[in-house]
Parts: structure tokens; C-alpha cells; sequence
């Protein structure tokens, strides 16, 4: 990191560089951590989250369950979207953790 102090690009970048990426297993049942929820005028609510395991596509059917392992909702995935800083991406196909 010899660049110019001018911000700090230099060091998201190695941070990026020497993190390993974390590891998935897909084989596993679906299983995300939702960290935000929104309210949403034309989706509803939307969940925001880590995936620790699995995957998941428009259509499928999931359960929302508490820290004791009691499911306390049900609901269908209408729509994944992908975000990238302010950017969203809407996933059309089978979701994949990568």
C-alpha cells in the first residue's frame, strides 16, 4: 500500500485481496441470516441477509423460524434482487451463493 493517501481504495482493495471468501455449502437446506427487514410499496416485505447454506429461487416457499428453532412465518419468494452498494440486481434464475 504505497499509493497516494488521497482515500481509501488502497485498503478495501487488499482487504479484498487477502479475505477468503466464505464457505457455502449449497448441498445444504436453504439458510440466511436476515439482518434488515423493509417495508416495500410494490414488493411487500423484503429481507435482507447473509446466506449461510443452500439455495433459493422465485416460487419457493420458506419458513421463518426463531432463535429456538419454532417456524414463525411462511411465506413465497416473489423476487430476489442483488445489491451493490446503492445498486440492485434482480436475479431471474436459481440463486447460488458465491
Amino acid at each position: 500500500m504505497t499509493d497516494e493517501k488521497i482515500n481509501i481504495k488502497p485498503l478495501l482493495d487488499t482487504i479484498v485481496e487477502r479475505t477468503p471468501a466464505p464457505e457455502v455449502d449449497i448441498n445444504k437446506s436453504f439458510a440466511m441470516l436476515v439482518s434488515q427487514t423493509e417495508s416495500n410499496q410494490f414488493f411487500g416485505k423484503m429481507l435482507l441477509g447473509r446466506i449461510f447454506s443452500g439455495r433459493i429461487s422465485v416460487g419457493d416457499k420458506i419458513q421463518a423460524i426463531d432463535n429456538l428453532g419454532k417456524v414463525v412465518g411462511v411465506n413465497k419468494i416473489h423476487k430476489i434482487i442483488r445489491r451493490f452498494g446503492s445498486h440492485q440486481v434482480n436475479i431471474n434464475y436459481k440463486f447460488i451463493h458465491n
